[in-house]
């Protein structure tokens, strides 16, 4: 092979790297969407399980797939000292499973056999529930041990392959469609499996809990904006749903174009920058005078709030993976809270905002009413200097055990932070720097990060430059740290990170 074939090569082998720098494994929780448009939001099949009598039940399946779905998150953010973390239970994985199974079974069953619906539609929409509760944490609790920037490109990816799934799912026969779905929670769990064993043991979710006040403006803002988004009720609607629709893959692919071009260098503010004026356009009352603007208005909020989604990923993981904030606690409320609003949005824009009967000063009330939900989430956003700070989360007391170990873990985190900033230190050397402080070697940081030993020896360089310190020793001077919180005393060089 010439020189030029083989400098081509090389070339291509790293544009493949560069651009696919996600490995398959962490798509997982962007993949079990799949299941969940195919069973509950794909307008597509129709279920016989899934047909609720409006005589017999206040909502639709979906709506009450999401409001029993986040009942079940309320209830394991209220156990969570007991149950965190979630993964290290077997039962849960397996009552994942096992659910999102057995709902799978249950729904496409009750196509075949149509007279056994009555008895099968409580049955389908509890199993599903339980299951997306379950699986819904337990990819939550991972992407909480992560640094956010990973996060924003693990999830963005997922998102925008499980929109191609999802178009490949339309047109496959029923039977097909039945296998393909209840191989969708194995595919997801065998993901979060092979994560785990990319991630250092020491970097698992926490068996301790510390005891915040609840971060409410993040999800104040999530809930506002799902509402918002929701009362857009004609994205639920169509062959191509909220799952599945353009506007979602391309809110996805953008954002990880982003990640690639950006990687440590990604500045959050301009995630929701985006995603603001896209809702904006979103809500412009042209549906009776432009042709087609209902479409366009579609993938304007599904877009927006792909974008905006993956924000407030980003924003909660950091607060567990900086502070140390359980994930079950946080994630199980801020989930919660999205699923109901987003529905109850749904619902008012079906039956009162979408009415026909409906004057035309209320549309416009309507319309102020989201507009003001707009702008208090702007408002949220302007009031918080960056994405990954402490957004209102205050350590209340940590329990009795391992006192220590709870405030050194919790104060490395604030002061780390305050040291990045202060020095003017890149989004991956600020996240070095807090590996080093928790104790991490460079075998370990490396291996954490999926770099390499030299690239990490190469940051750590540069952070003592800008620090202007020669060793770890200082470094740990400079923190005012005096031991290691996972490996006694710290000492040493760059070379020995």
């Amino acid at each position: 092979m010439t020189p030029e074939h083989m400098s081509l090569n090389t070339r291509a082998e790293q544009w493949w790297q560069r651009f696919f720098a996600v490995p398959f494994c962490f798509m997982g929780m962007g993949i079990f969407r799949v299941w969940t448009e195919t069973l509950f939001v794909n307008a597509q099949v129709d279920f016989p399980a899934l047909n609720f009598d409006a005589s017999s039940f206040p909502f639709d399946a979906y709506a009450s797939f999401d409001y029993l779905s986040s009942f079940i998150l309320i209830l394991l953010s209220i156990f969570s000292k007991r149950l965190a973390p979630l993964y290290s239970h077997p039962w849960a994985i397996a009552c994942a499973f096992v659910s999102m199974t057995a709902a799978t079974c249950i729904n496409f069953t009750s196509i075949y056999f149509p007279a056994w619906a009555p008895l099968l539609r409580l049955p389908a929409v509890i199993s599903g529930s339980l299951g997306i509760a379950f699986i819904l944490m337990l990819w939550s609790e991972f992407f909480g041990c992560i640094n956010p920037v990973r996060v924003v490109g693990y999830y963005s990816a997922g998102i925008a392959v499980s929109c191609i799934i999802l178009w490949i799912f339309k047109g496959l026969l029923l039977p097909w469609l039945w296998v393909g779905t209840c191989i969708i929670p194995i595919v997801s769990l065998l993901c979060l499996w092979r994560s785990y064993k990319r991630l250092p043991r020491d970097a698992y979710p926490p068996t301790f809990q510390q005891e915040f006040i609840f971060p409410w403006k993040p999800v104040l803002v999530i809930g506002i904006y799902a509402f918002v988004y929701g009362m857009r009720s004609s994205v639920f609607a169509g062959p191509l749903s909220m799952n599945s629709g353009m506007g979602a893959f391309v809110g996805a692919a953008a954002v990880y174009l982003l990640f690639i071009r950006f990687g440590e260098r990604l500045n959050f503010a301009l995630l929701w920058r985006i995603a603001m004026p896209l809702m904006i356009v979103s809500l412009a009352p042209f549906d009776g005078i432009m042709p087609g603007w209902s479409t366009v208005a579609d993938f304007c909020a599904l877009s927006s709030y792909t974008i905006l989604l993956l924000l407030i990923m980003a924003i909660l993981s950091n607060l567990c993976y900086r502070y140390g904030v359980c994930a079950l606690w946080i994630f199980g409320i801020e989930r919660a809270v999205r699923m109901t609003t987003s529905q109850t949005g749904r619902l008012v824009g079906e039956n009162i905002v979408g009415s026909s009967s409906l004057p035309d000063f209320a549309q416009s009330i309507a319309l102020v009413v989201m507009a003001a939900g707009l702008i208090m989430v702007m408002c949220a956003f302007f009031s918080e200097k960056s994405v990954t700070s402490q957004w209102g989360i205050v350590l209340k007391h940590p329990i009795a055990d391992d006192l220590e170990l709870y405030m050194e873990k919790n104060r490395l985190g604030v002061k780390c932070r305050e040291v990045a900033e202060s020095y003017g230190l890149t989004s991956r050397e600020g996240e070095i720097l807090l590996l080093m402080a928790r104790g991490g070697r460079l075998s370990q940081i490396a291996n954490e990060l999926s770099i390499s030993n030299n690239t990490v020896k190469t940051h750590i360089r540069h952070i003592y430059t800008k620090l202007e310190i020669n060793s770890r020793k200082e470094l740990m001077i400079l923190l005012g740290v005096r031991k290691s919180t996972e490996s006694g005393t710290v000492s040493g060089s760059a070379e020995e990170a």
